[in-house]
């Protein structure tokens, strides 16, 4: 049986469905949504990017769980966050294999080179979908050990308070950008990439991971919540910062917003209200899918190529992480169904 979370047997079906949905609308923006975003419909903007904290929020949630029951959570948490690095390590060889070594042997070891790499490690430039797993990393470690040693009352307005800082600093940097003087200097997308570093660690990391675990432990809180009473007014904030944004500040979409957050906090509430319908005996074909759409689907477009029109390529690239999916559940049940004839004739000769 696949559920959501394997230490407590419990199954949200809201999250299986967001995992689904969440990988294919990603993939629309990176490769089609995006560019449609204009100075009158950037708050679509603000709404779109809540699906990544969406994700950590219901990380979070999921991780209190499976740290809770466990007679050791320490060794579950040392152990998960082991898994993740080798998944991260095994991209960042991808990532060497396709992008560095056809440079390296064109033009050998360069400081830009050098620089590019250290880059790709911590916000991954290359993919990026890759630059969730370090700061997912830091965050589930952090916020494990706050919640395993008891001590997230006592950091939860240290938290707080560094993200909204932090998300400060990286949201507002056409501020910097005109306080140094560098609205046309192309050298500034360095520097804004500096200032995600904080944003995607403390924020996105930490913050909401730690957020997540926060409602897990709260969460007789989540079933008082009426999403119906919130949904006007998120709509019409997330409007007026777009506007605010533009019309005020007089900044060039498209611009993150704060209200993505709230809107993460809104979706996750509602995700784990969803009780229909269940897809646990899908589970593991729908995950599997998944996984493929969310890390193949940059790779997979670069395979394309740029010529064909971006709905035909999201048409083509969900097509073949359908394929690559029934492979790989139909090599598992090969797999599984040899090993229980070698099983069974092992109990015969026995």
């Amino acid at each position: 049986m696949d559920k959501n979370n394997a230490s407590t047997g419990t199954y949200y079906s809201g999250i299986t469905l967001f995992k689904l949905l969440g990988s294919i609308m990603i993939m629309i923006f990176h490769l089609w949504t995006q560019r449609f975003i204009t100075e009158d419909y950037n708050y679509f903007m603000n709404v779109g990017q809540s699906v990544v904290p969406t994700f950590f929020l219901i990380s979070g949630f999921l991780l209190y769980d499976s740290l809770n029951r466990r007679s050791n959570p320490l060794a579950y948490l040392r152990k998960r966050s082991r898994n993740y690095i080798a998944a991260f390590v095994i991209m960042q060889i991808v990532v060497l294999i396709q992008v560095y070594i056809p440079i390296l042997l064109s033009s050998g070891i360069t400081p830009y080179l050098i620089v590019r790499y250290i880059g790709d490690v911590i916000l991954g430039f290359s993919f990026a979908q890759l630059w969730f797993i370090p700061p997912f990393v830091l965050g589930t470690i952090i916020s494990g050990l706050l919640f395993i040693y008891k001590k997230e009352r006592k950091f939860l307005y240290l938290i707080v308070i560094t993200a909204i800082v932090a998300a400060a600093f990286y949201q507002f940097h056409p501020v910097w950008q005109k306080l140094l003087h560098m609205e046309n200097n192309e050298n500034y997308k360095y520097i804004k990439s500096l200032l995600k570093i904080p944003n995607n660690y403390i924020t996105n990391g930490v913050f909401l991971i730690f957020t997540g675990m926060y409602l897990s432990k709260h969460k007789e809180v989540l079933k008082k919540w009426r999403i119906a009473f919130w949904l006007p007014p998120l709509i019409a904030l997330t409007w007026l910062e777009s506007f605010v944004y533009h019309k005020v500040f007089l900044w060039s979409p498209p611009f993150n917003g704060f209200m993505m957050y709230p809107w993460a906090l809104f979706f996750t509430v509602f995700i784990l209200k969803i009780k229909k319908p269940n897809l646990e005996r899908y589970g593991y074909v729908l995950n599997t899918f998944t996984i493929l759409m969310f890390f193949l689907h940059i790779f997979q477009s670069k395979l394309i190529g740029y010529r064909l029109p971006p709905i035909v390529k999201c048409i083509l690239i969900v097509l073949m992480n359908i394929v690559i999916t029934l492979a790989v559940v139909t090599f598992k049940k090969i797999l599984s169904t040899k090993r229980l004839v070698i099983n069974n004739n092992s109990s015969g000769v026995n």
